[in-house]
């Protein structure tokens, strides 16, 4: 029994079932169902290139999976993971407890540091813990902004506080953080691929979308809408998916792409309805009648055949 290529292997498997992906979608073109489980268990040695082939189906470097293998059994995995958890459900309140109780001093990876930073100012902020200019003050150092802005790669963390920043500064009739983002999200080049970023992501093309429509730029925020979408479904990350669904609708309604419009809201409130989220149907289904001016429901069977993929 190879312990090595086991220990390998279970991490993969590990990734893979936090993508969502079956065994015969990772091995499709690499290797076997059955070569797979023999890795699992042991019994075969993973070769380096199959390994490298395996971490590029999950869209990550073998840095990063090597990084997260020791990440994982790290002690502060379990830190950082809540965190991320609690971040992403905007759990605000917990992520205050959840700092009180466990201190940046347990934390040495500077990564680790940063994001733990990034994470409870937000949650201060998202609170009324902290105001708007002290909370822009301390994401600003966090990252040496706007002096990052020259940075020729950003990760997770960059990502993360830059959306809050132009989250800030869009309140401010500013746009500096907007516009680099917009830049990063159309050039791939410019982000260091990881596990934390794939998850970040969706979100981040949401809220980029959502303020270039505010600011009136609709064909740009129906790009970043649209990319949004191909990385989400590529990812088989469905998070934002109602969010960017509904801003494909409104940015091709106002640049005069009915047919595009409607079949993208239909989607919208078809997929809000198969998540089960009430709150979404709710706030979609309202919002899409008032922007179309009638039912959208009734799309859904003049469309019938290209929203069924007849």
């Amino acid at each position: 029994m190879d312990n090595l290529t086991k220990n390998l292997a279970q991490h993969l498997n590990s990734l893979r079932k936090r993508q969502n992906l079956t065994i015969l979608q990772l091995v499709d073109g690499i290797g076997s169902h059955r070569q797979y489980l023999r890795y699992l268990s042991g019994e075969s040695v993973l070769p380096y290139d199959k390994l490298k082939l395996f971490c590029e189906r999950l869209s990550m470097t073998l840095d990063a999976f090597f990084f997260s293998l020791r990440s994982l059994e790290d002690k502060e995995y379990p830190i950082i993971s809540k965190l991320h958890e609690l971040t992403a459900n905007s759990e605000f309140e917990s992520v205050v407890k959840f700092c009180k109780k466990h201190e940046l001093t347990e934390l040495n990876n500077p990564q680790n540091k940063k994001f733990y930073e990034y994470a409870y100012f937000r949650a201060q902020y998202k609170t009324d813990r902290l105001n708007l200019y002290s909370v822009l003050e301390k994401f600003q150092d966090l990252i040496d902004y706007p002096n990052c802005l020259n940075k020729t790669i950003f990760d997770y963390v960059d990502i993360s506080v830059l959306s809050s920043i132009t989250e800030i500064e869009i309140k401010q009739g500013r746009s500096d953080a907007l516009e680099k983002l917009n830049e990063i999200l159309l050039n791939k080049d410019l982000l260091f691929s990881s596990n934390e970023l794939k998850h970040i992501l969706p979100a981040v093309y949401a809220n980029v979308a959502l303020f270039l429509g505010r600011l009136k730029r609709y064909e740009e925020s129906l790009i970043i809408a649209d990319k949004g979408l191909a990385f989400s479904k590529l990812h088989n990350d469905m998070s934002s998916l109602g969010h960017l669904l509904y801003l494909k609708a409104y940015n091709s309604l106002v640049t005069d792409k009915e047919h595009d419009a409607l079949i993208s809201a239909a989607r919208c409130l078809a997929f809000c309805m198969a998540t089960d989220n009430k709150h979404q149907i709710e706030i979609f289904y309202k919002t899409l009648k008032k922007d179309f001016g009638f039912d959208i429901f009734e799309v859904f069977f003049k469309y019938k055949a290209e929203l069924l993929y007849l």
